[in-house]
């Protein structure tokens, strides 16, 4: 049992070493967007009408709204211009539950 709480606490340490640090400061606003895909990169603002190839890579990326505003969070906020980022990146749960099996397993081979 003495051997679960360091494992426990490494564990611990890692997660939040791991902790995705939110783009979103002070300095950048997300005021524009930024979408790749293979037709190119398109940087425009959700205000705007956006091009039908914008449409096209916005629509077929599961980290944008139709709109073409971040479904999940910002990341790569640089003069106000963000990407989105998809939902395991941007979900702390996901990196956790991971973490968990990982521990897990190796708890497990340990015991077998």
């Amino acid at each position: 049992m003495r051997q679960l709480y360091p494992a426990a606490l490494w564990f611990v340490g890692v997660l939040f070493a791991a902790w995705p640090l939110s783009a979103d400061s002070a300095e950048c606003q997300c005021t524009r967007f930024r979408c790749r895909s293979d037709l190119g990169e398109f940087v425009y603002a959700v205000e705007q009408m956006l091009a039908v190839e914008a449409q096209w890579c916005v629509r077929n990326n599961s980290a944008y709204n139709a709109q073409g505003d971040c479904k999940y969070c910002s990341t790569n906020c640089k003069e106000d211009i963000c990407d989105c980022g998809r939902s395991t990146s941007c979900d702390w749960a996901s990196w956790a539950a991971g973490g968990l099996c990982m521990v897990v397993g190796i708890l497990l081979i340990g015991i077998a």
